[in-house]
């Protein structure tokens, strides 16, 4: 420990604030970059005058805390963050007598100054720095910093920015040693089990609190040590250090507060209170991004599950709460899903994507929704908090992800409006007391109004320049009437405003025919052939149509939202098919949430054509088609129903054909194993569509062949795709459907989208599912074991696994154990060779971090309270058999949890594979003598990310025992059993 004298300080201040050692309770906490906030001298950076010229902004704002980002002398390579110099100024931004100025002025008004005191590492241009790497080996100056012959060591430390850094480790050429690194490499981590390093850090420390500094940030203080067979954060030594520095501050110094930036799960993140004796805040980092998830999902369980799992803190500590700050939005305590989802819901641009979080700002993150917004400050202000405000987030400002790294949310300060864009017209009713204009820019017109009095006001607008267009109000997205030739009449509240985008009016979508019954097929009607209706005026018109025919079909996923609209955004010709069809995308917007994409192929049939269509595939019908001015009418159909279409396909990828779309290429490719599979082609392989198919269709070549076609369009790699072609051309494992070819949309920015993909045909008879249940039920109605004790069942499916089954169990149902330990093989064969090759970044296993075990706990504890608060919700309208047994796992909630809870107790020593994603007895395909394992899509209602996630291939195996458990109790049920039966045969299925 580091001595302090305290009768050495007590420094009397020229200003005075309130005694209060606990102000950071009530505070509102400012956060800013001086460079970026205002600019005194028109140089083009911001400086300390000023922000000094701006303080009467921030108190009249309500604002009782500046946080200061880093203003030290640096090569601004991190923004400031690597400090070359701790007790100066950046001349770019002012001299140590304009901050003792902002610290007096600020004081003055009732503000306290809270700056940064990056503990964790310094610029690779720090003197420090550059003293070590020249020093000697083992002496006290070159240990200011962590140094290693070797690249090796403290390989279970995670490498924060994963996309600039591949190492923790970095090659001096002077030293000729290693150093360590947490973030950047021109970051040198200081080494803290140098007694110099500490003191020279409370130095710094003492110099600006000398100075009146009321309060410090601890920058990336998690990563202060370093432990070989740990990942280097929230050790003991690091709460022992934040000891000594809480001492330290507390003999010297009064009214001072340590602030962690401690990005980590609750538990750990409380850790840097102490018992009162480490920092008296630290930031809420887990409940920021559910926030977020909250508002998205509009579901509270997000906030209320980080909640619950928020430990109680000391009496004079204090969670930091924030929306936003300079940083990205940081992903990584959530769970794997969670962060896709957060991918998925607020990076729509992919730049905006950084390491493990989004570089965006607030505003621009809730789509500029003023309501969302005032949302989520009423959320910040009220929940158990001192709320940090990050400066321009208060007016709504925007950002540029343009700009590199983080850069793209540390923008100027926007002080002026002159950027605004678009033209102002202003319209005069009569009645003065209320203001109204239309803004314009390019093609967008939005209407303005506001009630300038505190009473109720109508008001009558001449609207007639816009006559024929409807006004839709921005925020619930509802249409007024028509503007006419008449005065527009509103009524509005006391100080009501209101946005409207000035629309063009829909025409009407759909002509029917008045001869057929209302239940006949709607009709289109186009000018110029049926491909009108495809890009042409009659669009429209089918989008509309299609927002009827698209939910009814079985492998739509949405039918439990509200669809709004149907929009087809690229038409692509296959090559060889007929000129009269064309793959089509169609975006379903929906209510609430995200959009989806599906993949629609039409087809046109002439009159003559029509009912022979309509008579083979009458589900395939979508619509009439109509030309202007015709009488006969053709039919607009899915073309995947007959033969040609999927022919085309097929023809499409064995000769690897390519063809242009709206916004992209359409690409046939083959395997390897394609020639083989498909065989001589002089032999016409005659399509045939699968009827089994629920969230894909397939088709069926001679059986030869089989095509998958995926009708829910994502952007990436389809695991079915990836893992075929992995297992096909990298492996020994035969127990698959092979790959032999695939069809891709690609684009000139993106990723590729799986469009189909071609498999070698697997003969069987049925598939696992089938076959176990038919075993299982003739288990069941055996005479033998009619009053036959059952066996008393196991402990835990490994006690299970290594009893032998009994004599009468081994006679009835004999044979299919074998076949079961079959499948377990076939299980482990898949495992081992989808983690075969290390050299292939998609499929090399990967150790379980601590971080890692962590998202698994909180998937498992979040399905657990999410399945939990269902039962409790719906348990009274159970039926009365069931709803004992519903009462019954309520009461286990609490021992679920301790259960789940012990998951974390011991550290996981294995690695994570990719698995097959969706595995159960249906999965699997049964030949009369092995087993043929399919389908490696994953479960559909997934997004790709996260299919494609690495698991444990204790996953798999889970979901299969399940699947067993399905078969036993479906069988059980499927018999029609006595009720005085049943219990014996639950035991004979345990």
């Amino acid at each position: 420990m580091i001595a302090t004298s305290a009768s050495r300080r007590r420094k009397i201040e020229p200003f005075h604030l309130e005694d209060d050692p606990l102000w950071y309770k009530d505070a509102l906490i400012y956060e800013l970059h001086v460079r970026a906030f205002m600019d005194s001298d028109a140089d083009g950076s911001g400086d300390f005058r000023g922000l000094i010229e701006k303080l009467p902004y921030l108190q009249d704002l309500g604002v009782s805390a500046l946080w200061l980002l880093p203003f030290y002398p640096s090569p601004l390579r991190d923004d400031g963050y690597d400090i070359a110099d701790y007790n100066n100024v950046n001349p770019m931004f002012g001299t140590l007598g304009d901050v003792n100025q902002l610290v007096r002025e600020a004081h003055r008004r009732g503000i306290r100054v809270i700056n940064e005191l990056v503990c964790n590492h310094t610029s690779d241009q720090h003197p420090w720095f550059q003293r070590a790497r020249r020093a000697r080996p083992g002496s006290p100056q070159r240990d200011f910093y962590v140094w290693s012959e070797t690249n090796q060591k403290y390989q279970d430390a995670r490498i924060i920015f994963k996309d600039f850094e591949t190492s923790n480790w970095t090659w001096d050429h002077v030293a000729n040693a290693y150093y360590w690194h947490r973030f950047y490499s021109h970051q040198p981590d200081l080494n803290f089990d140098n007694p110099k390093v500490k003191e020279a850090l409370f130095k710094a420390l003492d110099f600006w609190m000398d100075m009146g500094v009321d309060g410090v940030r601890l920058d990336a203080v998690p990563y202060l040590y370093e432990r070989e067979g740990t990942n280097g954060e929230n050790l003991p030594e690091t709460h022992g250090f934040l000891r000594e520095l809480r001492q330290h501050v507390d003999a010297g110094y009064r009214n001072r507060m340590l602030l962690a930036e401690a990005n980590q799960w609750p538990e750990d993140a409380v850790a840097y209170f102490g018992q009162g004796d480490e920092c008296q805040m630290s930031f809420h980092f887990p409940l920021m991004p559910r926030l977020f998830m909250s508002i998205r999902m509009e579901d509270r369980f997000p906030i209320v599950d980080i909640l619950a799992q928020t430990p109680s803190i000391p009496d004079t500590s204090q969670w930091a709460l924030f929306l936003r700050n300079h940083d990205e939005l940081t992903l990584e305590m959530v769970t794997d899903e969670e962060r896709d989802y957060m991918y998925r819901a607020y990076t729509q641009d992919r730049l905006a994507r950084l390491n493990l979080g989004i570089r965006r700002r607030l505003a621009p993150l809730l789509g500029n929704d003023r309501r969302r917004i005032e949302l989520m400050n009423g959320l910040l202000f009220s929940l158990p908090g001192t709320p940090v405000l990050y400066y321009g987030d208060e007016i709504g400002m925007g950002d540029n992800i343009f700009l590199g790294d983080r850069n793209g949310v540390r923008t100027p300060m926007q002080w002026s409006a002159d950027r605004n864009r678009g033209t102002l017209e202003l319209l005069r009713p009569e009645n003065r007391k209320v203001l109204a204009y239309v803004r314009k820019y390019e093609s967008e017109q939005i209407l303005c109004i506001a009630n300038l009095s505190r009473f109720l006001q109508a008001v009558e607008l001449d609207l007639s320049k816009w006559k024929g267009l409807v006004p839709v109000e921005l925020f619930s997205s509802n249409e007024m009437p028509v503007i006419g030739d008449n005065p527009y009449f509103l009524t509005m509240g006391p100080h009501a405003f209101y946005w409207f985008a000035m629309q063009p009016r829909a025409t009407p979508t759909i002509q029917s025919d008045g001869a057929q019954a209302a239940a006949a097929m709607p009709e289109v009607r186009v000018a110029g052939g049926w491909e009108a209706a495809l890009v042409g005026a009659a669009k429209e018109s089918l989008e509309a149509v299609l927002l009827g025919y698209i939910p009814r079909r079985r492998w739509f996923a949405g039918k439990a939202r509200r669809m709004k609209t149907a929009t087809i955004t690229d038409v692509v010709s296959v090559p060889g098919a007929e000129g009269n069809s064309y793959l089509t995308s169609v975006v379903i917007g929906y209510a609430e949430g995200d959009p989806d994409t599906y993949m629609l192929p039409l087809a046109y049939a002439n009159a003559a054509e029509a009912p022979h269509i309509l008579e083979r595939w009458p589900q395939s019908a979508i619509a009439w088609v109509r030309n202007a001015g015709e009488e006969a009418r053709g039919l607009l159909y899915d073309a995947l129903g007959p033969p040609n279409f999927a022919e085309a396909i097929l023809g499409a990828i064995a000769r690897r054909r390519r063809a242009a779309g709206g916004t992209g290429t359409l690409v046939g490719s083959t395997t390897r194993a394609f020639a083989r599979l498909r065989g001589p082609e002089t032999i016409r392989l005659e399509a045939q569509l699968s009827v089994a198919e629920q969230s894909n269709n397939s088709v069926i070549f001679g059986e030869r062949l089989m095509l998958k076609v995926f009708r829910r369009l994502e952007e990436g790699v389809n695991p079915e795709l990836e893992v075929g072609r992995f297992l096909t051309e990298k492996t020994n494992f035969s127990q698959t459907a092979p790959l032999a070819g695939s069809l891709e949309y690609r684009r000139a920015k993106g990723e590729p989208i799986s469009i189909a993909i071609l498999q070698g045909y697997v003969p069987n008879q049925g598939d696992a599912w089938q076959y176990t249940l038919n075993t299982v039920a003739h288990f069941f109605s055996a005479p033998e074991l009619v009053g036959v004790q059952p066996p008393h069942p196991a402990r835990s499916v490994i006690e299970a696994s290594k009893l032998e089954p009994g004599e009468i169990a081994t006679r009835a149902i004999g044979g299919y154990l074998d076949s079961a330990r079959l499948l377990g093989r076939r299980t482990a064969e898949l495992h081992a060779a989808l983690s075969s090759d290390p050299a292939d970044p998609a499929f090399a296993p990967e150790r379980i971090t601590p971080l890692d075990q962590r998202s698994i706990y909180q998937s498992l504890s979040g399905l657990s309270m999410r399945a939990t608060d269902l039962l409790r919700t719906q348990l009274n309208k159970l039926p009365a058999d069931t709803r004992e047994e519903g009462r019954k796992v309520l009461e286990l909630e609490s021992r679920i949890a301790y259960i789940l809870k012990s998951f974390l107790a011991r550290r996981l020593n294995t690695t994570r594979i990719r698995v097959h994603g969706d595995y159960h007895l249906g999965q699997v395909l049964y030949t009369g003598h092995d087993f043929v394992i399919i389908d490696f899509e994953g479960e559909p209602t997934r997004s790709l990310y996260e299919r494609r996630l690495k698991r444990l291939a204790m996953r798999d195996v889970a979901g299969m025992l399940r699947s067993f458990s399905y078969a036993c109790q479906a069988a059980m049920f499927s018999q029609q059993v006595p009720a005085e039966r049943l219990p014996e045969l639950q035991a004979w299925a345990r």
